[in-house]
């Protein structure tokens, strides 16, 4: 029988693609730092017997003895918790407990690591982890269980903090060759967690935060960044209800460095130690430092716009639609770009005239709109609103839709009245730039905002 191990396990799954080479795909996962390669019934129930490098962490998954039976060189047999199958003698028992529907309390988590550990080496508990608080259940659980037996991991997009921290405890760690081949929600590759010489990473972690709905390019470019840069770091999104839950989050797994976004960017500033001083004149921040368990807050918004569009420079009337927590940073631009007539639309006439009474601009509600006349208009409502006539355009106006990753009816209505139109992409980028060098202290270069273009590009986003 293998002995409890005294450090991580490195287990890759064999996807269904790959069950016409296992051997192959086993070679595969040993080169890139796997301990075991994991072959489920549910998955490959047709897996005939085959030779290769690695030793098998066999899952019947309701297949029964008889896959077990199948396979000579087994280290591990992997139970679900009520699955009717004995462990054979001489390897090692893993009973499984497995929640695709919530994360349970954290004394329901202890209870079943006690009631699984009694016929196992190892417990193995994986949940859905599908908001910030379920996130802080797992790490209360494991603070209350610290032991080397357990490996208690998050499945879902949301998991990736968690499953990487959870490796300097957990004593089986599951990641996967390539995201695409993952066998579980969430599973992240296994190069996050191992280098090119086999040392396990411990990297530092970054994340974009929204609410609930929050769909962002940011992940994306930052893990490019720090790949193109060599870096041993990730990356990650955070969505929820509540700031301080996400904040709270971000403590509990050593998160360095937030990118905010709607709707907690004023929030962001109110829960700042200190801010530099462009976040303290709008009251808002779209990026977070960790110091010294202190978060600080950054204003890169600005910077983002007027870097990203020095063409729009001395636009003579403007209409800046919304309220939003991004619209502060937008009037702040038009003033840095030298915009003439500024006038903001929005329903929420409260907030909309303490935005004009403080940037000094004038204010109307949204039915107003169709009587203006501009050359630049600047669209930051999170949805299309069909029924918001839009203005005329002057001589070369342009529409500027800050929902980067949103092509929909307001861009196609535009065009029509005869805007050209520009999304936030280069707004997105810029800021990123900056908050890449201030979470990890390199210097960009012109050659990175190339890269990014080239990247943003293959996504369809220009």
């Amino acid at each position: 029988m293998p002995e409890r191990p005294r450090k991580p396990l490195f287990v890759v799954t064999l996807p269904s693609v790959e069950e016409g080479d296992p051997a192959g795909f086993s070679a595969r996962a040993k080169a890139a730092g796997a301990d075991l390669l994991e072959v489920r019934g549910d998955l490959t129930p047709g897996l005939q017997p085959f030779d290769g490098p690695l030793p098998l962490l066999v899952a019947p998954r309701g297949a029964g003895a008889d896959f077990i039976d199948r396979f000579s060189d087994v280290a591990w047999v992997d139970l679900e918790e009520g699955e009717r199958v004995s462990f054979p003698e001489g390897v090692g028992r893993i009973r499984s407990l497995h929640d695709h529907a919530a994360t349970p309390s954290v004394k329901h988590l202890l209870d079943a690591a006690d009631r699984l550990r009694r016929d196992a080496d190892l417990a193995k508990i994986a949940v859905a982890v599908r908001s910030p608080w379920d996130l802080l259940t797992l790490a209360r659980a494991r603070e209350e269980y610290p032991h080397p037996d357990l490996a208690l991991m998050g499945m879902g997009s949301m998991a990736w903090s968690q499953r990487l921290r959870e490796s300097a405890t957990s004593p089986l760690v599951y990641a996967c060759l390539e995201e695409r081949i993952a066998s579980a929600p969430g599973q992240l590759p296994l190069s996050l967690y191992r280098d090119a010489f086999g040392k396990v990473r411990s990297p530092r972690l970054f994340a974009v935060v929204g609410g609930p709905d929050l769909q962002s390019m940011s992940p994306a470019i930052h893990n490019a960044l720090i790949r193109r840069h060599g870096m041993d770091a990730y990356y990650g999104l955070i969505t929820g209800e509540s700031l301080d839950e996400i904040l709270a989050v971000a403590r509990a797994f050593r998160i360095e460095g937030l990118s905010i976004t709607s709707p907690f960017k004023g929030e962001a500033w109110e829960r700042s130690l200190r801010t530099d001083d462009l976040g303290r004149t709008l009251r808002s921040v779209n990026t977070l430092l960790l110091e010294e368990d202190h978060w600080i807050g950054y204003q890169f918004d600005v910077k983002g716009i007027v870097d990203g569009y020095p063409d729009l420079r001395r636009r003579r009337r403007v209409a800046v639609v919304g309220s939003g927590g991004v619209v502060p940073a937008v009037l702040e631009a038009l003033r840095q770009l030298h915009a003439g007539h500024v006038s903001l639309y929005a329903r929420n006439e409260n907030r909309r005239r303490a935005l004009a009474a403080r940037f000094q601009v004038d204010d109307a509600p949204l039915a107003a709109l169709a009587d203006e006349s501009v050359d630049l208009l600047v669209w930051t409502l999170p949805l299309d609103v069909s029924s918001i006539p839009l203005p005329q355009p002057l001589d070369d106006a342009v529409a500027l839709d800050l929902r980067y990753a949103r092509h929909q009816g307001f861009q196609a209505e535009a065009r029509q009245r005869g805007f050209s139109v520009r999304d936030g992409s280069r707004m997105l980028m810029h800021q990123a730039l900056a908050q890449f060098e201030l979470f990890t202290g390199v210097t960009t270069t012109p050659a990175d905002f190339l890269y990014l273009e080239e990247l943003m590009s293959s996504h369809g986003e220009q």
